[in-house]
């Protein structure tokens, strides 16, 4: 399914990073760095890419940015559970297919901007551009992904409000 490109929706929600109760004694209860740290040092490469929904779907982050008061993320998806796309000529009415293999599945992106400034409840602001395969639950469940994977893993987790 591909999106016309006046397609813009956003989501409006907020998220926590929490230390689980494995973190140690002392440790900060907010650290919305470590997950930006996480989304950071995997970008660009295969391991940051999450396979999912029956290795039908993967997830990734990338580029990632700030100013000073927002991060602001593209998460990509790939998904092959896909039809062939057909396109149509405006002039002749001729339409095609555009041929897609096996291995092959739609691409889309969306916008994620994250408020670097905690509200009184330890909160963060985030912005998402919603577009199919990325939602709240995608993202906190890449979030999630991220923050347990590699040599350093973290004791937090994300939660959504």
């Amino acid at each position: 399914m591909a999106l016309p490109t006046n397609y813009r929706w956003i989501t409006v929600g907020k998220i926590t990073v929490r230390n689980n109760k494995k973190a140690p004694n002392g440790a900060l209860r907010f650290q919305l760095t470590d997950l930006i740290d996480a989304l950071q040092s995997c970008e660009g490469t295969v391991a940051g890419r999450r396979t999912y929904q029956k290795e039908q779907r993967r997830m990734w982050c990338q580029p990632i940015g700030q100013d000073n008061d927002y991060y602001h993320l593209l998460f990509q998806v790939g998904d092959k559970n896909v039809t062939d796309a057909a396109y149509i000529d405006f002039e002749t009415n001729d339409a095609r297919d555009a041929g897609k293999l096996d291995s092959e599945g739609s691409h889309f992106c969306s916008h994620l901007l994250i408020r670097k400034t905690a509200d009184t409840n330890g909160n963060h602001l985030v912005l998402i551009e919603k577009v199919p395969g990325v939602n709240f639950g995608t993202i906190k469940a890449h979030f999630n992904w991220i923050l347990s994977r590699g040599e350093n893993i973290k004791s937090h987790i994300v939660e959504g409000v």
